[in-house]
């Protein structure tokens, strides 16, 4: 599975490749599509009278927030309060698509550590849903493929893996893209796709058996 970036100005026609920013993500959004929240399993008890950090909201932010405060030694002075479901808001309907190639330094820097904590968490026993099935930025005219070439550029100095690719290598890919309007591409390796319900649930787990 591969997910693919789109650049035109014309509307946005999935198997021709015209699109202002178009994401085809193979079967990966129809499995999500049916999928419904849980509540997130607590120990009985009421809330504690005292406690050094309350977060309010049980999102992935939220979820974050604790987990790094937990892996400070913050755990047992923490505190979450979600007026619902656990990671049943935004993070329910997001696309999850986990791109490295950001406008500013500081955001790549901020993606390729968060697919480390995706991968740290894997490997810990805990789900995130995390591929790495890399990304297609397909381009339909010379203007863009410019753009590639200057992102191909700034990847150097950025560490980031990525490579100006012909249509027929774009082809090789993603079977399921037309080529005959296209005049290359930039395939990302490293980048991929998450479950940012399942993200969320595992670093409130973590950061509950630190103590929060």
């Amino acid at each position: 599975m591969v997910f693919i970036r789109a650049y035109s100005n014309r509307s946005c026609n999935a198997l021709s490749v015209a699109s202002t920013r178009c994401y085809l993500l193979k079967g990966y959004l129809d499995s999500r599509k049916n999928q419904k929240c849980q509540k997130y399993s607590t120990s009985p008890g009421v809330l504690p009278k005292n406690c050094k950090v309350a977060i309010c909201g049980g999102g992935v932010m939220g979820a974050s927030v604790a987990y790094h405060l937990a892996q400070l030694g913050w755990g047992p002075q923490t505190i979450v309060i979600e007026q619902d479901k656990l990671g049943g808001g935004e993070n329910s309907f997001s696309s999850d698509l986990v791109g490295v190639f950001k406008p500013t330094l500081s955001q790549v820097r901020i993606c390729q550590s968060s697919v480390k904590l995706y991968q740290e968490l894997e490997s810990q026993g805990f789900q995130t849903g995390w591929k790495q099935c890399g990304s297609l930025c397909v381009a339909r005219t010379r203007d863009r493929m410019i753009v590639f070439k200057r992102m191909k550029s700034q990847s150097v100095s950025w560490g980031i893996k990525c490579e100006i690719v012909d249509p027929q290598k774009a082809k090789e890919l993603c079977p399921l893209i037309r080529i005959d309007d296209i005049k290359g591409a930039l395939w990302i390796p490293e980048d991929g796709v998450a479950d940012s319900y399942k993200i969320c649930l595992s670093l409130l787990e973590a950061a509950k058996q630190k103590g929060a």
